[in-house]
């Protein structure tokens, strides 16, 4: 039963507040943050995958024949 009266204690003025309009919506701005999370976290294999190809094209001409070494 404590916890409940602390729990009701402790979101009565959480709910005041909401009332006013002290505390706005910002889930547009969450959606956002989200959003480029996921556009960010999906874009980190592409540059594994384009530094992994520059890497074998800087080897296989390095070994190339094609290559004068002075």
């Amino acid at each position: 039963m404590k916890i409940i009266t602390t729990l009701a204690g402790l979101s009565a003025p959480v709910s005041a507040i909401a009332g006013t309009g002290l505390i706005e919506n910002h889930s547009g701005i969450i959606a956002c943050g989200c959003l480029s999370l996921l556009v960010g976290v999906q874009l980190l294999p592409i540059v594994f995958i384009l530094i992994a190809m520059v890497q074998v094209v800087v080897s296989v001409v390095s070994k190339s024949s094609a290559v004068q070494h002075n």
